[in-house]
């Protein structure tokens, strides 16, 4: 059931990711985010009928801090991906999500296997056939640099929305997708964006932000009830996903050596996961 819920976390937030970019060219990156969001929380609050739970201080603060982090990292992965592509930016989040858990094992006093550090040692040696591009040129640091940042605030936010306790049921998205919404809201009323893409693109939107709530219910859901580490290395494995339905439908530029080191990252993630 671990691997179930993170798979879906996966090809949830692949479809997210391809609905939401498409209509980046046409309004800013913040603007999207927001009117993602507001689905998003829709979703959520529908998700506390069906598991309901206790409103915890304790599960909704770490369901808010997680919102604020995610709300950041989602928006920096937008940015990557403009400028550069998500060839390079996704896998480094993807092998932060993974690498976060660790970090905290490690700091709880766990001492992580052999296969562990062999498993990051293939995911880091991966990202190095990732960031082989000729056709972006010197946008491929560009997207690195995103990349990292993102990765750090996804890494983060996943992390916290993954200490949520059982009892908080779905409460604990709901504060987290309603944190995000906020902290969008402010960052748009500070830049002077509009709140809600144009008409034409609302349907994107909001089927992007659907993909995006039922995402984090599943991540959630899986977290809380089955194992954390695997659930969470399952569901980095987005890149995958997004970087094919990105390519399929968009024309986002992949080589073959690219889609290996994707390939070797995931396949690292794993490693960590096992270990």
């Amino acid at each position: 059931m671990s691997v179930l819920f993170g798979s879906l976390t996966s090809l949830f937030i692949g479809l997210s990711d391809l609905f939401l970019v498409s209509i980046t060219k046409r309004s800013h990156i913040v603007t999207v985010v927001v009117t993602a969001f507001v689905s998003a929380g829709l979703v959520a609050l529908v998700g506390t009928v069906f598991i309901a739970g206790d409103l915890t201080g304790r599960d909704m603060a770490l369901g808010a801090g997680s919102g604020v982090f995610m709300a950041f990292g989602l928006v920096f992965y937008f940015a990557g991906i403009q400028r550069s592509s998500v060839g390079i930016v996704a896998p480094l989040i993807a092998l932060q999500i993974a690498l976060w858990p660790l970090f905290y094992d490690v700091i709880d006093g766990a001492r992580p296997s052999a296969l562990v550090w062999v498993g990051v040692s293939v995911a880091i040696v991966s990202l190095l056939l990732t960031t082989i591009s000729p056709d972006l040129g010197d946008r491929v640091l560009v997207g690195l640099r995103w990349g990292l940042m993102a990765g750090t605030l996804y890494g983060i936010g996943t992390l916290l929305g993954g200490l949520t306790s059982e009892a908080s049921g779905m409460w604990s998205v709901v504060a987290n997708r309603f944190s995000s919404l906020i902290v969008a809201v402010i960052v748009a009323a500070i830049m002077g964006l509009p709140v809600l893409v144009p008409r034409r693109d609302l349907p994107a939107g909001a089927v992007g932000g659907v993909f995006g709530g039922l995402a984090l219910l599943c991540y959630v859901y899986g977290t809380q009830r089955y194992d954390l580490a695997i659930v969470g290395v399952t569901g980095s494995l987005f890149p995958s996903v997004s970087a094919y339905l990105m390519y399929r439908f968009l024309g986002h530029p992949m080589r073959w050596w690219q889609g290996a080191g994707i390939a070797g990252v995931l396949a690292g993630t794993s490693l960590i996961a096992l270990g």
